[in-house]
């Protein structure tokens, strides 16, 4: 999983009982010869990073769930990383300043200094000053410009989150309120806390991924055989990742003379990651629905155990996330009825916003 990524531009935004906010998440979906498989990223843009995590629908059982999780990152991230206030966008020295002071430049023309510019930059205008060098002398029409400038901080400059979204806006003023009270410009969190912030939640959420156990059957034409054959691929996740894939060709034998095979496959497959218990609970489950399976349809089967994670967010994060709740976990996770998704283009947050 990505900790850090350009956010896609289409999304699909699942549907969902009254009102479901698509800030910050986003639908990805693809098919293959296996077939179709899909994922949640949810996104948190600060200094201008993207960061984001990205859920699963196959991990989770789910499209909801996978959903019901990236939607918890979001707002934990929202939680631990405050956006940048209009006053510190105001105030911060850009890496082309020469002047030494925000907003206060240097106009010239043809490479000959003629004036000291203010400048501020509000959501409902552009302010500027101009001091010219030939009426002020060049040291005070800087001095002016400088006046000019923090004049216009004090009489224009109200504060507020520099944020794209609603619900961002007001995440923001309920944990965040203190960055706004100060006169002054609070300082931005530094890159290395932001990253040691992103990865204690990464941590943590990863501890309740389920431990998963995913079969998958599909029939398809590979393009240099002349024959069709069935595709097996069993992955299991939780601990330690893994991924088992075979191929049965279907040119002497048919779909259902290669089921007993492929069945064998799998059982010693699950047995050799798992042992034996697991295998006969993955078995019970599905053994008369994989052997009932035909060509056109394929077989899709999951076990599920619970996680071992912790509910609660370690003690770093535990300050910010008090009162943070996940979304209930259910015991049986292929119980979990998956949603079905329309199409819809949205935007993501801002990587200097929120």
């Amino acid at each position: 999983m990505s900790t850090e990524s350009k956010p896609p531009q289409q999304a699909k935004i699942a549907k969902a009982e009254g009102a479901l906010s698509a800030y910050g998440i986003f639908r990805q979906e693809k098919n293959s010869r296996t077939g179709p498989s899909g994922s949640w990223t949810a996104t948190v843009g600060r200094q201008g990073r993207a960061f984001a995590h990205k859920y699963h629908d196959e991990e989770f059982g789910s499209s909801e769930m996978a959903l019901a999780m990236a939607m918890a990152w979001r707002d934990a991230a929202l939680r631990l990383l405050p956006p940048v206030t209009l006053r510190e966008l105001q105030t911060r020295l850009r890496s082309s300043n020469t002047s030494g002071v925000p907003g206060v430049s240097c106009e010239r023309k043809q490479g000959e200094a003629k004036a000291w510019c203010a400048l501020l930059e509000t959501p409902e205008r552009r302010y500027r000053e101009s001091f010219p060098i030939k009426t002020y002398g060049e040291q005070r029409a800087k001095e002016l410009a400088i006046a000019a400038r923090q004049r216009m901080l004090e009489q224009y400059g109200v504060d507020a989150f520099f944020t794209v979204d609603e619900q961002a806006t007001q995440q923001a003023k309920q944990h965040f309120a203190h960055l706004l009270d100060s006169p002054h410009a609070q300082p931005a969190l530094d890159a290395s806390e932001i990253a040691a912030r992103i990865y204690a939640l990464n941590h943590w959420l990863g501890q309740l991924r389920p431990k998963w156990l995913y079969v998958r059957m599909n029939t398809y034409r590979p393009s240099n055989r002349r024959y069709t054959a069935n595709y097996v691929r069993v992955r299991s996740t939780g601990g330690q990742d893994r991924a088992a894939i075979k191929n049965f060709a279907l040119g002497t034998r048919t779909y259902p003379q290669r089921l007993p095979e492929a069945w064998r496959f799998i059982e010693t497959t699950i047995t050799a990651w798992h042992g034996p218990q697991r295998w006969q609970s993955f078995a019970k489950r599905h053994e008369a629905a994989f052997m009932a399976s035909n060509e056109q349809d394929g077989f899709r089967g999951h076990d599920y155990s619970a996680p071992p994670g912790c509910r609660t967010p370690p003690a770093s994060l535990l300050p910010m996330l008090a009162g943070f709740e996940l979304p209930a976990l259910p015991d049986d996770w292929a119980a979990v009825p998956s949603v079905e998704v329309d199409s819809l283009t949205v935007t993501g947050p801002d990587p200097d916003g929120a």
